[in-house]
């Protein structure tokens, strides 16, 4: 009888170690999962804002977005983060899920400008560097200038297609620009003597000395088109609008 009993307590112990030891390996596999990707870095983030949800019929409605730059310095088109033309991509539906047609276009210059570099003339476009975490505040004076929106309920969305450079040039005089046509034809004479080392250093500090003059007055920066990195699709969040 007691030799039975021993038996039975012996399995029973067997049994136990054996769950324990299942349950340890599930622990251990439990902790070894591999963890989830971590999500690219956000390129930029837009929010829209209206001054009041409620607006009268014939009341003027301001429109503001603010661009936020994510963990990244950028390099980005002027025209597409200040002024009208970041709205350029601005969709509004009525409360059926209808989208509501302009009445007239949201239009931007987009400035382009054919510059000097290593000698070389190169196409560019007006742009604007935007520091990682900085945030620039654009505004639409108002919606009706280009929906006719009558009495409703609306959503306001903003969508864009965001390109990004790799380069910047500063701007450039038309001064500035015929002295680097100078140095550039000294730079490739054949002659090797002491005179063409003058007259480099002396064209040369001319445009130093014309960059300084003009610094307040050709402060933009370009963007070259060979130099376009990508691009990124971006949307705002949505704000809700009812006119009365």
């Amino acid at each position: 009888m007691t030799y039975r009993v021993l038996f039975c307590l012996f399995i029973l112990g067997l049994g136990i170690i054996g769950c324990l030891t299942k349950t340890a390996e599930k622990a251990v596999e439990v902790e070894t999962a591999p963890e989830a990707p971590a999500k690219p870095p956000t390129i930029a983030e837009l929010h829209l804002s209206l001054e009041k949800e409620v607006y009268s019929a014939d009341e003027p409605i301001p429109l503001q977005m603010t661009f936020k730059a994510g963990k990244f310095d950028l390099l980005v088109p002027a025209a597409s983060v200040g002024g009208e033309g970041a709205f350029g991509g601005l969709i509004i539906t009525d409360a059926t899920g209808k989208e509501v047609a302009r009445t007239s276009p949201i239009s931007w210059a987009t400035h382009m400008k054919n510059l000097l570099h290593d000698g070389k003339a190169v196409d560019c476009i007006h742009g604007m560097e935007v520091e990682s975490g900085a945030e620039t505040v654009t505004a639409l004076e108002d919606l009706r200038t280009h929906y006719n929106l009558a009495p409703g309920d609306y959503t306001l969305q903003v969508f864009m297609d965001l390109k990004v450079y790799r380069e910047s040039l500063p701007d450039q005089s038309l001064l500035v620009v015929q002295l680097q046509k100078e140095l550039l034809a000294i730079q490739q004479s054949k002659h090797r003597n002491e005179a063409k080392q003058q007259a480099i250093s002396h064209v040369k500090a001319e445009i130093a000395a014309a960059q300084r003059e003009q610094a307040d007055e050709y402060d933009k920066i370009y963007l070259p088109l060979d130099s376009l990195r990508g691009s990124a699709d971006l949307e705002s969040d949505t704000v809700t609008l009812r006119i009365e």
